[in-house]
Parts: C-alpha cells; structure tokens; sequence
C-alpha cells in the first residue's frame, strides 16, 4: 500500500469505525450491557496527581478524605468470566500467571476488578485485606437490597446455638434470643439464612450486622497474625488465635477459614488435612464475599492453631462431665454416711 493510499485508508470512515471499536469506551459499554459475563480490571492512570490514590488502602482514602473515581482509571484488561472466576481467583491469576496478552501491572490495593454476571455488574476495590465492594464506580452496579420496615422478629438462632441453650439450661421461648438483646461477638451467632428468607422475616438488619461482623473478624485474622510476629519468619500463631478466637468466637472464626480455603483448593501451600477439614463446613451466604489477602503459608498455620482449640460445644460438654463426675462421689459419700447413722 502507497503512503497515498495509507493516508487515505486512515482518514475514511470504515478505518474510524474500525478504530473506534476497540476503544476503553466501547470496551467498558460491552462489558456493562454485552450478554456474555465478563470481568475487567481497572487501574490508576499514571501521574502525580494520583500518588496519593495509588495503593492505598480504603480506609487510609477515606481518612485523607479521597474517593475511588472511574476518572482516575484505565481499564487494562477485560476478558470473558470463567465460571471459577471470584475476586480472589482473578487478584491470584493476575499476580502469579499473567495471561500472554496482559500489559498491565500485577494486579495490587487500589485496582478495581468489576465483574459482569447473569445482568449483575459488581465492582470489587482491592484493599489490603480482601475486597472492598464498590456501589457505583461504573453507575450501573447490582443496588443493596433496601431494607424492609422495622419490626419485632426474634433473632433465628441455629441448631448448634439452640443446643448449647439446652446444655445451659436456658428457657429461650422458641429457640430464639430477643431481638435488642446486647451479645458481644464472641457470642453472637452466625446468621446462616438467605437474603430471600432475611427479607421475608424483616432480619435484613441482621443480615447485613453479620456481613459486618464477618468482615471485622476476617481482618482482626490478618491482624492478629501481623502482630504475633517476633522475628524475621516467626509467629506466635497459638496467641494469635486464641485472640481471635476469644473475641469472635469459633464459629465464625471456623467458618470464615473455612470459606477462604475453599475457595483455594487449588493452592499446595494449604495443607490436605486443612482442605478435607474445610471441606466439612456449609457456609452461609452472608459470607460469600469473604475473601483473604493473608499470605496462604501464615494463614494455614494459623488454622492449625484454631484447630487445636476444642469447639464451644465439646467444651461445655467436657465441664457439664467433669461436673458430674465431682458430684457422684460427694452422693455416695452422703448415702453412706445415712446408712452408718
């Protein structure tokens, strides 16, 4: 082709047409109204002016009081949603095993990854620990359910919780503890039902209080783990989840584990006896969106430290025998000393 016949190829309409379709524009409105469920990974455009967004934490943006802007982004990289595609498994990918026609960066806290499934489009900012969800960095996000009107409901309490009521003696009219009752995390149970069921029965409160809590407890993991080190490869992983453990309770602390190494089968650095352990666990649905930047190595040592601790359930069990068997021998002791009178 002559330079003639370029220049004019370049300035006619079919080549601008052509152009104009793999621009970020065209890209971005696929991936938002397309059929097909993709995910596309947003990061900071380059420049001074956004040193302070770069790699920052939420909570260190919301504290300079700075916000997540689609103006400050790129979308670097978009690609049709493989049904084993999360959060996690797309931050795992891009940081261990590029795909050959990838560019950016390795994905890192303050890229946005934004998936599109089945019509939903949710936006995910990577935090330093986990995920934070955005509800309008493209404007057409999946909406929070909006919350029915208030009303009295007693608070659902699982099977585990009802039994330990019995084991303990307690009268909970129908399983159920009261709604304003003021429990500390450690006793809170877990909320194992469905958005569906938590809207039908007006506990979408409770539901999302849970979602909080699971949060608060999955970075009070990470937390726990970073300040129990004492040297340069050394934890103190058994103090560390006694800390925990102590303030959120085994259940949660358990499950939260659970839903993260389940969502890792794939990765050697956790153990098998931890993986067929985790297996065992049905999470509930207001942990879906639990996922952990803790390095897998520290966090699967850390498991190995909960597991040791004995369930609430074995424990009560454990002390209602020892009280038994203290009590027996004083019994005895009572009926001889009637018969020797």
């Amino acid at each position: 082709m002559s330079l003639t016949a370029k220049g004019e190829w370049e300035a006619s309409a079919e080549y601008a047409e052509l152009k104009a379709q793999d621009s970020e524009a065209v890209r971005e409105s696929n991936l938002i109204h397309g059929d097909t469920d993709f995910f596309a990974i947003y990061q900071l455009k380059d420049g001074d002016e956004l040193r302070y967004h770069r790699f920052a934490s939420m909570n260190q943006l919301e504290s300079d009081n700075l916000t997540v802007d689609r103006a400050n982004y790129n979308l670097v990289y978009a690609a049709p949603l493989l049904p084993t595609d999360t959060p996690e498994e797309i931050y795992r990918q891009f940081n261990l095993a590029h795909p050959h026609d990838y560019t950016g960066r390795s994905v890192s806290v303050s890229d946005v990854i934004v998936i599109q499934q089945d019509g939903d489009l949710t936006s995910h900012y990577v935090d330093n620990t986990g995920f934070a969800e955005l509800p309008a960095f493209l404007g057409n996000e999946k909406q929070a359910e909006v919350a029915a009107p208030e009303q009295e409901n007693p608070m659902a309490e699982p099977v585990v919780q009802t039994k330990l009521s019995e084991m303990l003696g307690l009268n909970l009219e129908d399983g159920k503890a009261p709604p304003d009752a003021d429990l500390p995390a450690a006793s809170t149970p877990v909320y194992r039902e469905s958005i569906p069921y938590a809207r039908e029965h007006g506990e979408l409160d409770q539901y999302r209080d849970d979602v909080k809590l699971n949060t608060e407890c999955r970075d009070a993991i990470h937390d726990a783990i970073n300040e129990s080190r004492y040297d340069s490869n050394f934890y103190k992983m058994k103090d560390a989840a006694k800390q925990v453990l102590d303030t959120y309770g085994a259940e949660r602390v358990e499950l939260i584990l659970a839903k993260v190494v389940q969502g890792a089968d794939w990765d050697g650095r956790y153990s098998r006896q931890n993986k067929e352990w985790a297996k065992g666990f049905e999470i509930p649905q207001s942990m879906k969106d639990i996922y952990s930047n803790t390095h897998p190595c520290l966090l699967d040592g850390f498991l190995d430290k909960v597991r040791e601790k004995p369930s609430v359930l074995e424990t009560l069990k454990a002390n209602a025998e020892k009280s038994r068997s203290q009590s027996e021998p004083k019994q005895d002791n009572k009926k001889s000393k009637e018969m020797e009178m």
